[in-house]
């Protein structure tokens, strides 16, 4: 189930939309987001508080929050799971050849279980969304999970579960490290 499931992902492949996918899986191509997320950050931080010290240095602490969320996130994938559990990424998977659509080269490393980029998107995403805490960044946090792990599906670089388990421990990195900064932040 999981192999065709992941293979109706990648089979949605079409020319035009190959070139939006590349761009899409990119972390670069997300700045825009990132910025308004920091604006944000901003305006609500300069609002809890009204000294301007506290306000900055619970921005700055979350900021650094957040860069942990990414840095355990992709560590722990990168580093400890794919060597780990040694699972062929569709693109390397010998049953698979001739089958998975693979797009202009890009093939990946050899390992994908589990997926970093789905890792890493939602742990901030979760991490954000707790802080902020704000409707419509919540849905704009989901949708930027969604987008970039249904890259990696068309790519064809990772299977539905591997998406599925890093999609799970990010979230569970991303809450964690969002207590630890409520608690600071805010029982100081």
């Amino acid at each position: 189930m999981d192999t065709t499931l992941t293979l109706f992902f990648n089979h949605m492949g079409q020319p035009w939309l190959d070139t939006i996918v590349l761009v899409l899986t990119k972390p670069l191509t997300w700045l825009p987001l990132y910025a308004l997320l920091l604006l944000v950050l901003i305006q609500k931080q300069h609002a809890a508080f009204h000294e301007k010290k506290k306000a900055l240095t619970s921005l700055l602490f979350i900021l650094l929050g957040a860069a942990l969320c990414i840095l355990v996130a992709d560590q722990v994938s990168s580093h400890l799971c794919k060597p780990l559990f040694h699972r062929l990424r569709p693109t390397h998977e010998p049953a698979l050849e001739g089958i998975v659509r693979i797009v202009r080269g890009y093939r990946g490393g050899p390992y994908g279980f589990f997926s970093s980029h789905a890792a890493n998107t939602c742990a901030l995403a979760v991490f954000l969304g707790r802080l902020i805490r704000k409707r419509w960044v919540t849905i704009l946090l989901v949708l930027y999970v969604a987008v970039n792990s249904w890259t990696r599906l068309y790519l064809g670089v990772h299977y539905v579960t591997d998406i599925l388990a890093g999609i799970l421990f990010g979230a569970l990195v991303g809450y964690c490290a969002s207590r630890l900064c409520e608690k600071h932040i805010y029982e100081e």
